[in-house]
């Protein structure tokens, strides 16, 4: 996609180019990441004294059960919760006995086809859905498409600008980060920030991410700009339906 720079004389000028540019990309490509990518690059292309451009999205990911001690119950791949044991045969504990040939225990009812009841579902793998008293599914903040140096790719909700701005549902315009005591660097050149969350169908959905090298980089305009760029980014991708979560992974150590 070509993307040619307006010539603007204004702030408020420039913001309002940017904006119908993302109407263009997002016309162009079905791809959310193609346009998010392209998006990335139109902003680095019309600001000026900026060293990190790019998103970070929200998304659902499975958390890595904790090791656990030698009096643990679970067998070598941790494959059962606190409710059943079973090891790597298929001998399972007291609460509940079965045979091979299917029958059950007063305590779990379940079918032919192997179904059990709410406290455990499992797939044919061994697999097993999270226990409905224990909620392993962590929201949490994932790189994407950007511009500028490798960055950190996950941040937790409420850490970081980034992980504020998405827990405060408000935009963060950080005039000195060095004084912000729990700033995560993308570059360890940024001296400003400025973060703005991204909201589809009232939810968010991740958050524009934009430092600079110079202090007190950002001012107003640029926060009414960017929220305005924002709106228009979060009314493209709930109108194509985009899906931007990831229902199962796993965080990093």
């Amino acid at each position: 996609m070509d993307i040619i720079k307006k010539k603007v004389y204004t702030q408020k000028e420039m913001y309002a180019a940017m904006v119908q540019h993302i109407k263009d990309i997002f016309r162009e490509t079905p791809d959310l990441y193609a346009a998010l990518a392209n998006t990335s690059a139109m902003l680095n292309l019309y600001l000026d004294q900026v060293n990190w451009v790019g998103f970070y999205i929200m998304k659902d990911l499975m958390e890595k059960p904790k090791n656990q001690d030698v009096n643990s119950t679970e067998d070598q791949k941790g494959d059962q919760n606190e409710s059943l044991i079973e090891n790597q045969n298929g001998d399972q504990n007291e609460r509940l006995v079965e045979n091979q040939n299917g029958y059950q225990n007063e305590g779990v009812i379940e079918n032919q086809n192997g179904d059990q009841n709410e406290k455990l579902v499992e797939n044919q793998n061994g697999i097993q859905i999270e226990d409905k008293k224990e909620n392993r599914i962590k929201r949490s903040l994932v790189l994407g498409p950007f511009q500028g140096k490798p960055a950190v790719a996950h941040i937790k909700v409420g850490s970081g600008v980034c992980g504020t701005a998405v827990e405060s549902r408000c935009q963060q315009r950080v005039d000195d980060v060095r004084s912000c005591c729990n700033h995560i660097a993308c570059d360890l050149a940024t001296a400003s920030e400025i973060v703005t969350p991204v909201f589809v169908d009232g939810e968010v959905w991740g958050v524009i991410d934009i430092d600079s090298p110079l202090p007190a980089r950002f001012d107003v305009e640029d926060e009414e700009g960017m929220k305005a760029l924002a709106e228009e980014l979060g009314e493209q991708i709930r109108e194509r339906a985009f899906s931007f979560r990831i229902n199962q992974s796993t965080l990093p150590d």
